[in-house]
């Protein structure tokens, strides 16, 4: 059994998980556009002295395609390792998943900071990314099975903000490494490797600190139950729940209601096709269309590639990583609200509220783009190909702003939240995989795609990425139940009672202590046979 069993800071030392995704989107949008990786990873038959800085090296760098590959490398790790996780989690338990992740990062970190050609820089990112998927599909799983009811989406929505620190936190660092070597009109002479090579080798110490303190962290108790393991299960419990008081009320509420789930379960299957069949159909259909819909919601426009939106609105170098950073300012700071309120909120409110502010954004970008822009056929970026002038850009980057603040505390924290609170026991930690997997797949596809699109299709790319956000307001609204303030046996009597997603509502669940016997109250007595 683990030593850390303080809730809070068991949620700390998972959500590093969290920072090394977010290290990762910053440790390519950061450096992408500096002279010193457009150099090095360019062509070299395309490196020539910069006419306007005598002395300094100019490459257009990776064509839009090959920065796409290079990008969208992290998500193809994360795909495939997001889908073995299940089986992984389910067999070894939830901590040896993370334990892995971390050290697939370390060994992906060490290649990047020695990287001597694109080919390692893939294959690098790839590793990185296969502990992403290990990590974003288990994390959450093994803080929903360990968490308390009343505190399990602020702390589950803890992810998002260790994902939102990472890359305002790396951002930082990657910047002010930028800054290392020769500089000539104070910009990167294009010579110089050290100012991503440091960065890229700081990775190696979160996912450091992390694999140390793993073995310290207790295991998930439903992963021990469904092992018989039931007596460590129910001290586990007791001391996260209740300072080691096996004799609580709360403690044993939620000991036998996990216990009663899993026996009521060991009859049915639990392989990844269980997930398809009958009633688990609907409900897995769900887990992964709130990965999906979060993938195409375009926050990879605006983490990956705010770089380049920046250099279409005409700002290039250290302003446009200054107004880049200042995005991931308000991811951090934005991102707040929802762990503080979102077990009182609901999880659909959010959703709705985050994806109609976001398909607004990025219409009206669009509409300024197409109105106000013009091609630019001596953009110094072989990606972007498209610019804004005057007050447009300012505009445009307002609302990139907006998308993010929108973005933050909506879909960022909840697309974690609920895939672990909608599946039973048995499937929970496979359901969790599948989804995490569908929403890999999804940005990988983007990670490839949106470079060429900002090159070829220019702001149409806008469009396309707010007709997704209409179509997904649709989708939860029509289908996604209220799941907040629920145990995680209790979301099963949502989807058996048969009540339409849109009258579901966000219960206030406590414990209460009758004559020694312990039962769940709540703001409503029943299940309501209209509202729940």
């Amino acid at each position: 059994m683990g030593r850390i069993t303080n809730i809070y800071a068991l949620t700390a030392l998972a959500s590093i998980g969290g920072l090394l995704f977010g290290f990762d989107v910053s440790s390519m949008s950061a450096i992408i556009t500096t002279p010193n990786y457009l150099v090095f990873f360019g062509s070299p038959s395309a490196t020539v002295p910069c006419a306007t800085r005598p002395g300094a090296l100019c490459n257009p760098g990776p064509s839009a395609g090959l920065q796409g590959i290079i990008t969208a490398s992290m998500s193809a790790g994360a795909l495939v390792s997001s889908l073995l996780s299940g089986l992984v989690a389910d067999h070894f338990g939830r901590r040896p998943a993370i334990f892995l992740g971390c050290i697939l990062w370390i060994i992906g970190s060490l290649l990047l900071c020695t990287v001597q050609n694109v080919v390692i820089l893939i294959i690098g990112r790839v590793l990185g990314g296969a502990c992403v998927g290990l990590c974003s599909a288990q994390v959450p799983v093994y803080l929903s099975e360990l968490a308390p009811p009343r505190l399990r989406g602020r702390l589950i929505g803890c992810v998002q903000w260790g994902i939102a620190w990472g890359i305002c936190g790396f951002w930082c660092i990657s910047v002010a490494a930028g800054f290392i070597g020769n500089r000539i009109d104070g910009e990167q002479d294009g010579r110089s490797t050290m100012s991503f090579r440091l960065p890229w080798g700081l990775r190696l110490v979160p996912a450091t600190v992390l694999m140390v303190l793993v073995p310290m962290m207790p295991e998930s108790p439903r992963y021990l139950i469904a092992k018989g393991r039931n007596d460590e299960a129910l001290g586990i419990l007791a001391k996260v729940h209740a300072k080691g008081d096996t004799s609580s009320a709360s403690v044993q509420k939620e000991y036998h209601e996990i216990v009663r789930d899993i026996e009521e379960s060991q009859a049915d299957g639990s392989g990844y096709v269980d997930l398809f069949r009958g009633g688990n159909l609907w409900r897995t259909h769900i887990a992964l269309f709130v990965q999906i819909w979060s993938s195409l919601t375009g926050l990879n426009i605006m983490t990956f590639y705010m770089t380049y939106v920046c250099q279409m609105a005409g700002l290039l170098g250290t302003s446009a990583l200054v107004l880049t950073g200042f995005q991931y300012v308000v991811l951090v700071i934005m991102t707040i609200p929802a762990m503080l309120w979102v077990d009182r909120l609901g999880r659909r409110p959010l959703l709705l509220i985050g994806s109609t502010i976001m398909a607004i954004c990025l219409f009206s970008i669009a509409a300024l783009m197409s109105t106000r822009g013009h091609p630019w056929p001596d953009s110094p970026n072989a990606v972007v190909s498209w610019k804004v002038d005057g007050l447009a850009s300012h505009i445009i980057l307002f609302f990139s702003y907006l998308f993010v603040a929108a973005f933050a505390p909506t879909w960022g924290p909840v697309s974690w939240i609920y895939v672990p609170e909608l599946i039973g026991n048995r499937l929970r930690s496979k359901a969790g995989s599948l989804a995490t997997a569908a929403g890999w797949m999804f940005n990988f596809a983007l990670g490839y795609a949106v470079p060429p699109a900002f090159h070829n299709v220019r702001w149409k790319t806008y469009v396309i990425f707010g007709c997704f956000c209409v179509a997904m307001t649709v989708h939860v609204a029509l289908v996604f139940p209220e799941t907040a303030g629920r145990s995680l046996e209790e979301v099963e009597e949502i989807f058996a009672s048969g009540v339409p997603a849109w009258r579901t509502r966000a219960r206030s669940t406590r414990i209460v202590d009758v004559g020694g016997d312990a039962t769940r109250g709540s703001d409503e007595d029943k299940l309501d046979s209209s509202v729940i």
